[in-house]
């Protein structure tokens, strides 16, 4: 019966043979057993098995020949989805199939929901598009999304569009459109419109995008969401526009069922067109599955073997895949076409089956290879957030060129799928099917042994697809936290990151982000120095600061920008006086007092209130009661009682914990000023009703006193408590006894006095006035001086607790810090409205300012490590050291020698001079000055300021002078070509001749036996005492304008306009070649030791340096060319002038010699964390990230 039925089929070997699209000589070798190809075998059997259905019922008497072939042919699936060629063996889903067939003709949407494992995939292909194949009129477009969802759309229109078109010229145009796409250049809508209009049979169209999950998994949001619209566009689109035989299916897992309608247009179209949820199979369908398959192709199935799976499927309803595996592995093992119950145990059932063959090829292989197949199984999952694991595509790259060998052997047991990634021309490889990572507890085990790791390589490969789909575009690169992590990783697991495009992708983004670091840290610098000029020196200070831990962050940052931040962090170290700023008024703050123990800070505001500090800025208290502005505000000496006057005509008295502990009511008008008298019993208030106004601590009046003209501003008491001084609009300060008697008026100002203080001895009153200065007096009414500087009215004045310094607060946002002989000793700017108070902490360390500005400032009085020399009126030329140290005598173009003490304060000025003063030196004693100048004369001078002799001789300009070691001789350069040298009496010893342009410099050797002079003419010749030329230092390229000799007489250091310093032997051997500077260097000198050379340059900056060239620090502060330099005789201190007409004192620090950069930076940073730890700790200004910006370094 079977013979005729495949003679009806087949009558002849040639109809097989026409059906297999074979010759006829392949098939007759087929029958005869002989060896055929591949292909051709399993062509034939196809076509066998396709028509085997009409003849399934025959058995006893089928030819073994055709028994063999088709015994030959699994009707399982296993782990792989049925397609639609296999629809001969889909047995099961015949019911939804028709569910689908009948939803794809009544909406053009259709989601295909249901669990991992449920069949979603197989229904479609080999229900739904076989079915409607048959029907015929249809075409398919079916791919899935994977990393590349529009090239992978791309790639099967183009199979539809151009079936003929070569392979490779496919994936240049898949390319090509997928890039349109994506771009919005073209839409799916689009193509398919065109498609439709150029087919005339007009066909309908099914789009299938299958495990539309990858658009979750594998795809950028940004990605993601402009896919969906292009695919809903053509089936959402209003009734009248959408073309009615387009229509379109996914399938989609249930565990992202709630991510897909998260999407508003997705959520909508779903909940238009329901989804169809495909459910586990019932007893009925699951036989079908098992049984029906077996006898399409004449297996036999063991009575009893499809009750025993059933029953263990109870269990188990959701895991079709694992079934059918079972199967398949029950087909591999069958026993003369018969499946077994002692096999389907042999291999350990449904619930086994997957687990144990994968275990079975685990267990095989060697150690080495068993450590290669963990690293690759957990490449291929991909962890979920709130979903179970997926399997995950990965590239022969990922999993490693070395172990692809490994990869085949598990693809040929059936463990995993390899395959092709078109758009990127890299071979792929995935697990077979999630049920073996559900059901395999060896990769369970390490998925969660590695699970935190495998997350972030999942992110991390998402992320690297993001920067691959744009292009390499750098925006999409790794940034802050997210680098630092992937950074982390790769040190800790490199072995585990073996594709070498996910070490390319760190090390891109870990480039870039150094290049943004630079830009930043360049930024940071910029945004530093504009800070300075603003005179905002801590927030100055706190940018560098950033920007030098920004530095550690590049592993190998230059040397140029490690130079360059460690000159900025120098700078704001040695300028900075500004300590801290206490933000919390929301008005202007008028008074400001120190507990006397200095731990405390009291302020008070226009915002009506009294707030009490804590050093390090933090807030203690706030005290509220006054009902208008607050103006001034006083400790008791035993520091538990403040007192506050305000505008409410009130002096109030508070206790440290805020209680009103008195209301002291009594002025009939605003109340200006307070003051506790020594032993605290007594407080001063004065007020615009132009009265001062004695209290008991009760409360009590005791005493008014009268006498102003005009509002009273200040009062104070003085050391011994006896005498009270008022400060009046009147102009005038009155002195009065506590019983009212008028002592005395204090009479000079020429406009109000607003404030007053006496120094710690009672000896000295400084008063404070509009007209802009503050006077000092003496108790019986002297003016002893006037302190002028400010250029705004002064607000407040204070003594220092030694009573050695001023403090006065002014109008022009300024506080001035002044020496009792009117000495200007330092300006502190940084407030950015006017100064209203000032006060001293007790150990006269600190001073506390109040401004217009809402915010008071700290400033530290410590040893600072620069001093600015501030007097000149004009360029200041050159400096010179005494040689005791002590004194620093300055030279300018505003005709004088200025000696200054070290610590800042003028000493005297020396005028004389006609022109300006371009050279000073002292003699060897200390007891003559030489200056030299324009006038064409050298003047001496004794330290006290008398002119001893006028040295007059050259015909031009005289431009620098020196002493002999001795001190008996002087030698002078002049632009009339010559170096003179003098007596002491102005007797012209010799003239050096010899220079062809001015000279400029000149300079004794140690023992005196050689001159050096500096030329225009670009050299540096070196003469004898008797006048001989010795030899002339040739190989400057422009003007010399500096010599130096070091103290061993055995180098010579020049300096010239070609931005150099040379370094020579005195036998004219060039030694080293000093280079940095960017404009003329004018200026140079040798350290006493001989071990370091500084120079003065254009560029504004002084460059310390090791003789063997080594530059250990650059001096930034000089607003202008600096144009000379000295070192203190103990090596300590480096002089600067500059024609921004100041003298600096630079102290040289243990840092500035140490020669490694990172110990410099780090040093730095630990000192600019040290002074600005309270500013970032307490300042409500600073953000949550610079607020642990030093945590590292200050805990």
């Amino acid at each position: 019966m079977a013979k005729a039925a495949l003679r009806h089929r087949f009558s002849t070997k040639m109809a097989l043979a026409e059906s297999a699209e074979l010759s006829r000589t392949t098939v007759q070798a087929f029958f005869a057993g002989k060896a055929i190809g591949v292909d051709s075998f399993r062509r034939i059997c196809e076509v066998l098995y396709l028509r085997w259905e009409e003849i399934a019922d025959i058995e006893t008497d089928t030819p073994p020949s055709v028994t063999s072939v088709i015994s030959e042919i699994c009707p399982y699936k296993g782990l792989s989805a049925f397609t639609k060629d296999d629809a001969h063996f889909f047995f099961g889903r015949e019911k939804f199939t028709a569910t689908l067939v009948q939803a794809v003709q009544t909406q053009p949407f259709v989601a295909v929901i249901g669990n991992s494992g449920s069949g979603k995939s197989s229904v479609v292909y080999a229900g739904l598009i076989h079915q409607l194949e048959k029907q015929g009129g249809w075409k398919f477009i079916t791919f899935r999304p994977t990393n590349s969802p529009f090239f992978q759309l791309a790639y099967a229109l183009l199979s539809l569009l151009e079936p003929e078109i070569d392979k490779l010229e496919s994936l240049a145009k898949a390319k090509k459109y997928a890039n349109n796409f994506k771009a919005g250049e073209l839409t799916l809508k689009d193509v398919l419109e065109v498609c439709l209009q150029e087919n005339s049979s007009n066909p309908r169209f099914l789009i299938f995008v299958d495990q539309f999950e990858e658009v979750y998994t594998l795809c950028s949001e940004d990605e993601r969401n402009t896919f969906i619209d292009q695919l809903l566009e053509v089936v959402n689109a209003e009734s009248e526009k959408r073309a009615p035989d387009i229509f379109m299916v996914i399938t989609l897992r249930s565990d992202f069922f709630a991510q897909a309608i998260d999407y508003q247009p997705l959520g909508e179209v779903l909940q238009k067109w329901k989804p169809e949820t495909i459910l586990s199979m019932n007893q009925e369908e699951l036989q079908a599955v098992i049984e029906k398959p077996a006898q399409a192709v004449g297996l036999t199935i063991q009575e009893g073997l499809t009750q025993i799976i059933l029953e263990t499927f109870k269990s188990n309803p959701g895991e079709l895949p694992l079934l059918e595996f079972s199967l398949e592995k029950l087909w591999r093992k069958q026993t003369n076409g018969k499946l077994t119950i002692a096999t389907y145990n042999e291999i350990g059932g449904v619930e086994k089956a997957l687990a144990n063959h994968a275990e079975e090829i685990y267990q095989k292989l060697n150690e080495d290879e068993q450590n290669r197949v963990k690293h690759i199984f957990t490449q291929l999952v991909r962890f979920g957030e709130n979903t179970a694991p997926t399997r995950r595509i990965a590239t022969r790259e990922q999993i490693g060129a070395e172990n692809w060998l490994l990869v085949t052997e598990l693809a040929n047991a059936r463990l995993v799928v390899t395959g092709r990634d078109e758009d990127k021309k890299q071979l792929t490889v995935e697990v077979v099917h999630e049920a073996l990572i559900r059901g395999w507890d060896r990769l369970r085990e390490w998925m969660e042994e590695d699970r935190e790791f495998r997350k972030w390589q999942d992110r991390l490969r998402a992320e690297q697809d993001i920067w691959e789909n744009t292009g390499k575009d750098n925006g999409a690169l790794l940034r802050g936290a997210l680098l630092v992590e992937a950074e982390e990783w790769l040190n800790e697991r490199s072995e585990y990151i073996i594709d070498q495009e996910e070490v390319e992708f760190i090390l891109a983004s870990r480039q870039y982000q150094e290049q943004e670091d630079i830009e930043r840290i360049k930024d940071l610098l910029n945004l530093s120095q504009k800070e300075l000029q603003l005179k905002q020196h801590l927030i100055s200070l706190v940018i560098a600061v950033k920007a030098g831990f920004n530095l550690r962050n590049i592993k190998e940052p230059s040397e140029t920008l490690k130079i360059n931040v460690i000159e900025r962090l120098q700078q704001g170290s040695y300028e900075i006086s500004e300590n801290n700023q206490f933000v919390g008024h929301k008005s202007e703050v008028n008074g400001i007092a120190f507990s006397p123990d200095g731990l405390m800070i009291a302020s008070v505001s226009n915002d009506q209130t009294i707030k009490l500090w804590k050093l390090d800025g933090k807030i203690l208290n706030t005290f509220k009661g006054h009902s208008n502005n607050v103006l001034r505000v006083s400790f008791s000496p035993g520091g538990q009682i403040i007192a506050s006057a305000s505008f409410d005509r009130t002096v109030k008295l508070w206790s440290l914990d805020g209680t009103l502990l008195q209301t002291l009511e009594g002025h009939t008008d605003r109340v200006l000023g307070v003051s506790f008298s020594p032993d605290g019993q007594i407080i001063a208030s004065v007020s615009f009703d132009r009265t001062v106004k004695l209290w008991s601590l009760y409360g009590t009046l005791l005493s008014t006193l009268e006498g102003h003209t005009d509002r009273v501003y200040g009062v104070s008491f003085s050391p011994n408590g006896q005498i009270i001084a008022s400060a009046s609009a009147d102009r005038t300060v009155r002195l009065s006894s506590l019983d009212g008697t008028l002592l005395r008026i204090l009479e000079g100002h020429t406009d109000r006095v607003l404030g007053v203080s006496f120094s710690p001895n009672g000896q000295i009153i400084a008063s404070a006035s509009a007209d802009r200065t503050v006077k000092l007096w003496s108790l019986d009414g002297t003016l002893l001086r006037i302190l002028e500087g400010h250029t705004d009215r002064v607000l407040g004045v204070s003594f220092s607790p030694d009573g050695q310094i001023i403090a006065s607060a002014s109008f022009d946002r300024t506080v001035r810090l002044w020496s009792l002989d009117g000495t200007l000793l330092k300006t502190l700017e940084g407030h950015n409205e006017r100064v209203y108070g000032v006060s001293f902490s007790s150990d006269g360390q600190i001073i506390a300012s109040a401004s217009a500005d809402r915010t008071v400032r700290l400033w530290s009085l410590g040893e600072t490590l620069l001093k600015t020399l501030k007097g000149h009126s004009d360029w200041v030329y050159a400096l010179s050291f005494s040689p005791d140290g002590q004194i620093i005598a300055s030279a300018s173009a505003d005709k004088t020698v200025k000696l200054w003490s070290l610590d800042g304060m003028l000493l005297r000025t020396l005028e004389g001079h006609s022109d300006r003063v371009y050279g000073v030196s002292f003699s060897s004693d200390g007891q003559i000055i030489a200056s030299a100048s324009f006038d064409r004369t050298v003047k001496l001078w004794n330290p006290n300021g008398n002119l001893k002799s006028v040295l007059e001789g050259h015909t031009d300009r005289v431009y620098g002078v020196n002493f002999s070691p001795d001190g008996q001789i002087i030698a002078s350069a002049s632009a009339d070509r010559t170096v003179k040298l003098w007596r002491l009496d102005g007797t012209i010893l010799k003239t050096l001749e010899g220079h062809t342009d001015w000279v400029y410099g000149v300079s004794f050797s140690p023992d005196g036996q050689i001159i050096a002079s500096a030329s225009f003419d670009k050299t540096v010749k070196l003469w004898s005492v008797n006048g001989m030329l010795l030899i002339t230092l040739e190989g400057h390229t422009n003007r010399v304008y500096g010599v130096s000799f070091s103290s061993d007489g055995q180098m010579i250091a020049s300096a010239s306009s070609d931005k150099t310093v040379r370094l020579w032997k005195t036998d004219g051997a060039l030694l080293k070649i000093l280079e940095g500077h960017n404009d003329h260097v004018y200026g140079v000198s040798f350290s006493p030791d001989g071990q370091m050379i500084a120079s003065a340059s254009s560029d504004k900056t002084v460059r310390l340096w090791k003789t063997d060239g080594t530059l250990l620090r650059t001096l930034v502060g000089h607003t202008d060319r600096v144009h000379g330099v000295s070192f203190s005789p103990d090596g300590q201190i480096i002089a600067s002038a500059s024609l921004d007409n100041t003298v600096r004192l630079w102290h040289i620090e243990p840092e500035d010699l140490i020669l490694d950069l990172d110990i410099k930076l780090n040093n730095l940073l630990k000192k600019g964390c040290n002074w600005i730890r309270d500013y970032l700790k307490t300042n409500p200004n600073v953000s949550e990230n610079d607020r642990h910006l030093c945590d590292d370094i200050c805990p």
